[in-house]
């Protein structure tokens, strides 16, 4: 497995709290608590993803305070800035959210999918974030934050039952995102088109 690095800083936004200690970060699918967004855009409607009932929304950063760029081992990148799209899908009954971010060019950059304790549907779909990740990039899927994951069960920030449900949750879709590559991808298209003419 190849190893997936983020930028540091981006780490300890996502996961300590100022302190130094770890959290579990809630998500709002409109993104209202992320103070890197100036001014933006959101949409979703009701849809089905590979059969199941989900949610899907469409965010565009209008305007971010920077952008946001990552450096690992696969090179340097931008995921979000000034007129980038983020297209989430939050599956009903999964402990997974897809978020697959555009450049602005509508071009895909990546599709990132949080293992979390379960999606909350509804005015502003949301989810607490369970640490480890799956990530297809440049036609690859990696596994990445494992040891996060870890470090959050050993100091008591979840359970024994959310550490469980985490691993099953992500070695299930890393499978799914490995088998279903471009069909993930094809579907991330068309609901960016969907939503982008309403």
């Amino acid at each position: 497995m190849i190893l997936y690095f983020f930028a540091f800083f981006y780490r300890i936004m996502l996961l300590y709290r100022k302190d130094g200690s770890m959290e579990v970060k809630r998500k709002f699918m409109n993104r209202s608590n992320w103070k890197r967004l100036v001014k933006s855009r959101f949409f979703k409607k009701n849809s089905i993803f590979f059969d199941n009932n989900c949610v899907v929304g469409l965010l565009i950063l209008d305007e971010v305070t920077e952008a946001l760029t990552l450096d690992n081992n696969l090179g340097k990148y931008t995921v979000a800035d000034n007129g980038y799209k983020w297209l989430q899908i939050a599956v009903e009954n999964e402990n997974y959210w897809i978020t697959a971010m555009f450049d602005d060019n509508n071009q895909l950059v990546q599709i990132y999918c949080d293992v979390n304790d379960g999606n909350v549907l509804g005015d502003n779909p949301y989810f607490d974030d369970l640490f480890i990740d799956i990530v297809l990039y440049n036609d690859e899927v990696f596994m990445i934050d494992q040891d996060d994951l870890i470090n959050a069960y050993r100091e008591g920030v979840i359970t024994a039952l959310q550490y469980n449900k985490a691993k099953v949750a992500s070695l299930r879709l890393y499978d799914f995102v490995s088998e279903n590559k471009n069909e993930i991808i094809n579907c991330c298209y068309r609901m960016l088109s969907e939503l982008s003419e309403e």
